[in-house]
């Protein structure tokens, strides 16, 4: 049989080639919704990054809850805020060389911590076997504890190490500063134990 320009339309029409022109249209419709979803969905991580970037380090007036702790002897204890004690909290990791340099300096500081009516403790958030063979020899004048849960982290807003927090009576930082005391941060630190 001889085709035909009519035969050839014909053919266009034939229903498995509509079907496939459906298909096509639909494929290419599909691709430019998925193309601008993409980008506007990378464009709102993009700004939920920005925003969490700023506010991912705990900040003064954050409030925190209680957690549990293991402290060196084994003895389980909750470091809680009753409206009476106020807490000065080292949290610290292990694998942390700055951590543990640092103990010097929060010796110097725990005194006038307690004679201000602040409980102190170091907080590993390391297992309570590898935070004992650090700092069981160490001589320090504060309590040292692990902390139970990671959730410590996650609460407590913690990023880096370490991270040193006056902590009210009632659970609200009152006082945040991550990384070395500086002599500088002492002083404000004692300023604000003061106040």
């Amino acid at each position: 049989m001889k085709r035909t320009a009519d035969t050839r339309y014909v053919a266009l029409l034939d229903p498995a080639n509509v079907v496939l022109g459906v298909a096509v249209v639909l494929a290419l419709s599909f691709l430019v919704w998925y193309s601008r979803s993409t980008v506007s969905l990378a464009r709102a991580n993009d700004e939920l990054r920005k925003q969490a970037s700023k506010t991912m380090n705990a900040e003064v007036g954050d409030g925190v809850p209680p957690f549990e702790a293991v402290d060196l002897r084994g003895e389980k204890i909750t470091v809680n805020y009753d409206g009476l004690r106020k807490r000065l909290l080292f949290i610290v990791s292990v694998e942390c060389p700055t951590c543990t340099g640092q103990i010097a300096t929060w010796n110097e500081i725990t005194p006038y911590a307690k004679s201000q009516g602040y409980l102190v403790n170091l907080v590993s958030i390391n297992s309570a076997d590898e935070t004992s063979r650090i700092f069981a020899d160490k001589q320090q004048d504060f309590a040292v504890l692990t902390a139970v849960s990671q959730n410590l982290l996650r609460t407590y807003r913690v990023e880096s190490f370490p991270q040193v927090m006056l902590i009210s009576e009632h659970g609200v930082v009152t006082w945040v500063h991550i990384g070395v005391l500086k002599p500088e941060d002492v002083q404000s630190l004692r300023a604000t134990m003061a106040s």
